[in-house]
């Protein structure tokens, strides 16, 4: 018979393992407890809330129907994301520029793995290349972003073609 406290313990127990080499013991064990409880209150609210989200859902559904079609609305998201970098604080902007970087990632992960069910993770390399070969460009030698980005650029096509020479078909010699 499964212990149905024996999930909810080993997920808190993580989470405080993930969070302690970077806040401490302290922190890692207020998480502990902050999860150990969020999980069976989240579970025993889902038992509560599941019929209101039910009826909820079939509103939505109404209404989708009057809803455009095509995406004439889609301004109403965009304007506000446009608007961000002049309202924002410096950490809201980088996590969101962040955020956008994982979520390219996610896409073409979703390409390859998900559309075409190859597991190839070819693409991060060249991520990390580029990457990597920015932060050299921007530390090392005090380039600024846009000095350092085709830079970057460049070393990281250089890398794709390097990579990309033992991956070609070599000529077959003529028969004789």
């Amino acid at each position: 018979m499964k212990n149905p406290f024996l999930k909810p313990l080993f997920i808190a127990l993580w989470a405080a393992f993930l969070l302690l080499p970077f806040k401490g013991i302290k922190a890692a064990s207020v998480l502990f407890i902050v999860v150990l409880s969020a999980i069976p209150s989240f579970k025993i609210l889902t038992v509560y809330l599941s019929p209101i989200l039910k009826n909820m859902c079939s509103s939505v559904e109404h209404l989708r129907q009057y809803w455009p079609s095509d995406n004439r609305f889609l301004f109403l998201i965009l304007v506000p994301v446009a608007a961000l970098p002049f309202f924002a604080q410096g950490y809201i902007i980088d996590v969101t520029i962040l955020s956008g970087i994982y979520i390219i990632l996610a896409l073409g992960l979703n390409v390859v793995v998900g559309f075409t069910g190859l597991l190839n993770l070819g693409f991060v390399a060249y991520y990390a290349i580029g990457a990597y070969s920015f932060a050299l460009l921007n530390t090392k030698l005090g380039m600024g972003f846009w000095s350092a980005m085709p830079f970057a650029v460049l070393i990281t096509v250089l890398g794709g073609f390097l990579f990309a020479i033992p991956a070609g078909e070599l000529p077959l010699p003529p028969d004789e």
